[in-house]
């Protein structure tokens, strides 16, 4: 545990000494009979003054020690080893003592060695917690110096001004943590009387059962010495569960209590200096009236020689008048003397009656079961997942999250190492967000320090949660303050590249920044949160994409060294430079004011002017028609003829307004043109010549091209530099990366790649926008020059060595492993912008095969039931992850059971139909308890909507159901439905009446109803002993059937009734066994056929 001074009264020794116990983790084989708890040892080796420290394994031989010289650590077999200077493993420290010191709390240390060989993943750690190794015998225990000048009790009763409305809000939990807090502050207090420091003290734990078989949990706080069995009984807890309540026992030797410690402010001078947990003396009063109060309750102290107990009394007339009792404290000779307690010189706190969870021991950091730690001077990391969602103050438990939605809990526990948090520390809620965050960020700063990459591991993870409290605290004072050091920052965008080589982190929002580096740089883009990626741009080596490919523009731009032109790249800048020069033309037609619907500006020299677009607004004709900027306006097109507009044209003075941007409406006007009239328009993307390119190559950087502007930032006068690495032709060795080679034998991805940069160029650094349909058009020209250059670009084919399987090279066997994934995150996301042709074939291929696949799942051609195989396996997949989730089974683990155990195929034991066989039981049980299960599901199913029009589940899947049973009717009836009425009743069956009987003489409509009617009975039973008429009624409503017209008007359902009751040769209304009663309920059924044929 951190200490800011060395005399900081904690269980912890921190970097102002070193650790009492460490714990090595991470030796293989032989050697991991080393791994283990090391106990320091506090006497010195004779003879060995370059050694600092020792420690030994508990369970063993092996010595640990510290060199000064060195700043080593290193572990030897036995302490002869040591002397002779014999050691198997070392790991180096940086830096004078203290420093080292800081790096073995912190656990940073660095270059392993495992008998002169370097290893890696070897952990060393402080541990702290209580001694569960240790077995103290309190009967030959001796006891710690007793306070000098106490104050002497009488019997007597003292009414103290505390109402039962104090610290109204705590509950029983709350009075027994500050009752331990106060317990613990008189054992290191007991500690430095007796001559000792308080990290010395070793709290112990032993369980048993006591005669009545109730469990009783006892601690104890001992002082021991390295070479001498004689032990320091500090003091004791004792917890006894009984039947329905908790009782709790708190003892502290040689160290009595006075009357005057009940009073508000008392407080002594160890506490005033800030070196115990308590501070204001205000705790144990609180404790005291919360635990009286409470009826259930009994307290009692016994300290000084006295029993103290605690009642309400009336202190006087004016508190009787308003209700207002004060607690009395009443106190009585007692000369108490158990098991080594002595009521005249030690004190006890006895209190039964408590509520079971009143008492956790997670509550108090010495209390708990032995923990590793990261240390630092501003508080601890507790590496443990018990102590998730935990903040601790200086040992003691001040928050704890639960695991619920919207809670933001910390990844790692947080004990904060303030001397002076704040008045009632361990109250609800004390702790504020600002607080939170600030202690979080300076404890995992102190932990950073020293380029820790093990701490820097652990809030790479905790950042990456975005409901974590460190992701939260590191996103705030890293966007609103510059306490977030870059060489932090370096530590965490280190982890990031260790853990994915050669890949790029980007935003998880930057969909530009995703573009850029996947289809430019040609690597993997990892998505990264919010809360990580502003942290990791405080290192100023963290680029963005967009950052990253300007900063190679720029080294690109500054490249002197120029290289020859070759025959391919010469003919690449022929082709950019005609297919941009291509000339496109538009037309637009107005038949009224047009407006502000475009913007003309005069452009060129005196003797080569143009009407140019300036503007287009973004919803009008123009925009409709593809007019672009900076098209030119070269004639206006009326009805009685065509008006050319040329440089010789535009010297007229009416034209000079142009200079300034003018629409279209003022053109109108000072030209007189009437309506309607179509102008027409000329647009030539781009005039480049071949002296403005020059050729390098830089293998470092990946970006084909940059522009160097003019003097006038204007394209004809700016310089631009290819590099060739970026606009890379393939070769016959890698021409299987060429979306070109294996359809055309030639690569043209060189030109396609300059092409491309220099559309971006005009865009970025000139404004030259392009629209879609003049895109189109420059592409079209270059491919027709691609077709009239393509022996140029003509790839030589070399012999294919074939190879047995398993034998590719290494970058052939990247290469597909490359194309895979790249294959596979397309298929997840349905995006094939990223796929070459060939790849799109293959991904195709492969969604064929997924299909036929899933519907030879969902067809069950196997089995001689399909409709029982298909819902015993849905049933089996859900049961599966019923219980997975019970039991906290991951998802890829539920995976492997299906896929191992369950699954069609699994099952298949014998013949390939022996699964569905299996599947078609399953589901031929489940038959049976159809409605029990749309019963359970329907709520479920309700209550989840789906956009767009916020429909449930259940109206989605109805829907789709009565959709299949209107266009066309499944093999058997058993589809079930989810809707209103009675839930889980199977869609009517289809009936087809051999020689229009049985309903022969019915009309068209009335034969139609009474189909669907007798439909719906004979599907019911299937799955029901019988139908009652109000369920028919449900049914026919549900089904939204047509009621013939002339029952529409009729008021109720009696007609119905009726009606089945004329057509009695078909259906049977009421039975033998049904009751009068129950005529107007009565049991509806279909006469078998065999009756009415």
């Amino acid at each position: 545990m951190a200490l800011a001074a060395s005399d900081r009264a904690s269980a912890w020794s921190g970097p102002s000494d070193w650790p009492i116990r460490l714990r090595l983790k991470g030796l293989q084989g032989e050697h991991a009979e080393f791994n283990g708890d090391y106990v320091r040892e506090h006497r010195r080796l004779p003879g060995l003054p370059h050694i600092l420290a020792i420690w030994r394994l508990e369970s063993g031989s092996s010595v640990l020690y510290l060199e000064q010289a060195a700043c080593l650590i290193r572990f030897a077999r036995t302490v002869s080893d040591v002397e002779h200077r014999r050691w198997f493993l070392s790991a180096k420290m940086s830096g004078p003592p203290y420093a080292c010191r800081q790096s073995l709390w912190a656990g940073n240390l660095s270059d392993w060695m495992l008998q002169e060989e370097p290893v890696q993943k070897i952990c060393l750690r402080p541990i702290m917690g209580r001694w569960e190794n240790l077995a103290p015998d309190l009967g030959m225990s001796e006891r710690p110096v007793a306070r000098q000048d106490q104050a002497a009790v009488k019997e007597k009763s003292d009414t103290l001004p505390y109402t039962k409305g104090r610290c109204h809000q705590w509950m029983q939990n709350a009075a027994v943590a500050e009752l331990v807090q106060n317990w613990k502050d008189e054992i290191d207090a007991g500690a430095e009387r007796s001559g000792y420091n308080c990290a010395q003290v070793k709290v112990s734990h032993s369980s048993k059962r006591d005669r009545s078989h109730l469990a009783v949990s006892t601690y104890q706080a001992v002082l021991c010495e390295d070479a001498s069995d004689t032990l320091i009984l500090l003091g004791t807890i004792e917890v006894r569960e009984e039947s329905e309540s908790l009782s709790l026992t708190l003892t502290n030797f040689s160290d009595k209590m006075f009357v005057e410690m009940l009073w508000d402010g008392w407080a002594g001078k160890d506490k005033e200096q800030g070196k115990r947990r308590g501070q204001f003396g205000d705790g144990l009063q609180s404790a005291v009236v919360v635990l009286s109060r409470d009826p259930g309750v009994d307290l009692k102290i016994f300290s000084s020689g006295h029993e103290w107990s605690f009642d309400w009394s009336f202190p006087s007339e004016v508190a009787k008048a308003h209700g207002k009792e004060a607690l009395r404290v009443t106190t009585k000779a007692s000369r108490q003397n158990l098991i080594g307690f002595d009521c005249g010189r030690d004190t006890r706190i006895k209190i039964t009656g408590l509520q079971k969870q009143a008492f956790d021991e997670s509550q108090f950091l010495f209390l708990c079961p032995p923990y590793e730690v990261i240390s630092n001077s501003s508080g601890d990391i507790l590496l443990s997942g018990q102590f998730r969602g935990c903040m601790y103050v200086r040992e003691m438990r001040v928050l704890q999250h639960q695991a619920a939605a919207g809670v933001v809990s910390n990844r790692q526990g947080l004990n904060i190492a303030s001397q002076n948090p704040g008045q009632s520390r361990d109250r609800i809620g004390f702790l504020s967000d600002a607080a939170k965050h600030l202690q979080t960020i300076q404890i995992w700063k102190g932990a950073l320090s020293g380029d820790n990459q093990n701490v820097a591991e652990l809030l790479y993870d905790a950042l990456r949660d975005r409901s974590s409290l460190e992701a939260r605290a590191f996103h705030l004072y890293a966007t609103q303050t510059d306490q977030i050091p870059p060489a932090h920052a370096k530590l965490l965008a280190d982890v990031f590249a260790a853990r994915h080589p050669n890949c790029f982190a980007i935003l998880e929002t930057d969909y530009r920044g995703h573009k850029i580096v996947t289809q430019k740089l040609k690597k993997q883009a990892i998505n990264i949160p919010q809360e990580l990626f502003q942290v990791l741009r405080k290192n100023s080596e963290f680029k963005t994409p967009e950052e990253y490919w300007k900063m190679q523009q720029e080294q690109l731009a500054k490249s002197a060294e120029r290289i020859p032109w070759t025959e391919k790249y010469h003919y690449a800048v022929t082709i950019c430079q005609e297919a941009l020069r291509n000339q496109v033309s538009y037309e637009v037609s107005y038949d009224s004011d047009p407006g502000d619907d475009i913007f003309f500006k005069l452009s060129g020299a005196l003797h080569d002017r143009k009407i140019l677009v300036s503007r287009v607004s973004s919803d009008g004709p123009a925009s409709r028609a593809f007019i672009g900027i900076g098209s030119e306006l070269v004639g206006i097109d009326f009805p009685s003829g065509t008006e050319r507009v040329n440089a010789q044209h535009l010297k007229s003075p009416r034209f000079q307004v142009l200079v300034r941007e003018r629409p279209l409406s003022f053109l109108n006007t000072i030209m007189g043109w009437r309506y309607p009239f179509k102008l027409q328009f000329l647009l030539r993307p781009a005039e480049l010549n071949e002296n403005q390119f020059s050729l390098v190559c830089r293998e470092d950087l990946e970006v084909p091209f940059v522009a160097l502007p003019g003097r006038n930032s204007s394209l004809q006068q700016a310089k631009f530099v290819i590099n060739t690495a970026g606009c890379k032709f393939h070769d016959a060795g890698d021409s299987y990366h060429c979306p070109y080679f294996a359809t055309q034998g030639v690569c043209f991805c060189g030109v396609d790649h300059l092409l491309t940069a220099i559309l971006e160029e005009m865009e970025k650094s000139f404004n030259i926008h392009l629209n879609k349909i003049q895109k189109q058009w420059v592409d079209v020209e270059k491919n027709r020059l691609l077709r009239k250059h393509e022996k140029v670009y003509k790839v030589q084919k070399t012999q294919v060595v074939l190879r047995p399987p398993g034998t590719e090279t290494a970058s052939q066997q990247g290469f597909q492993d490359e194309t895979i994934q790249r294959i596979v995150r397309s298929y997840l996301s349905g995006s094939v912008e990223n796929l070459s042709e060939e790849e799109r074939k293959i991904l195709s291929a492969v969604r064929l095969v997924v299909a036929e696949v899933e519907t030879q799942n969902w067809e069950k051609r196997e089995s001689s039931d399909p409709q029982a195989a298909l819902l015993g396996s849905q049933l089996i997949q859900f049961a599966l992850a019923i219980h997975g989730n019970i039991h906290g089974l991951p998802v890829k683990s539920q995976m492997d059971v299906y896929k191992n155990r369950l699954s069609t195929r699994a099952l298949a034991v014998g013949s390939p139909e022996a699964g569905q066989e299996v599947e078609g039981r399953v589901g031929r049980v489940a038959m049976r308890r159809l409605e029990d299960y749309s019963r359970l599901l329907q709520p479920h199913l309700s209550a989840v909507r789906v956009p767009p029009g916020n429909q449930s589940l259940l109206a989605l899947m109805d829907a789709g159901i009565q959709g299949v049973t209107l266009h066309g009717a499944p093999e058997m009836g058993g589809a079930h439905s989810f809707g209103t009425g009675e839930e889980g009743e199977p869609e009517p069956a289809v009936v087809v009446d051999d020689e229009d009987e049985p309903f022969g003489s019915a009309s068209a409509e009335d034969k139609a109803f009474l189909q669907l009617v007798r439909g719906i009975l004979l599907q019911r039973e299937r799955t029901h002993w019988s139908t009652h008429f109000s369920k028919l009624t449900e049914e026919i409503r549900r089904q939204q059937v047509t009621i013939p017209s002339r029952f529409q008007s009729t008021s109720g359902w009696w007609w119905l009734m009726q009606m089945l009751r004329e057509w009695h040769s078909v259906f049977r209304v009421g039975s033998a066994h049904s009751s009068a009663s129950n005529d107007t309920n009565p049991l509806i059924s279909v006469v078998p056929k065999e009756t009415h044929q």
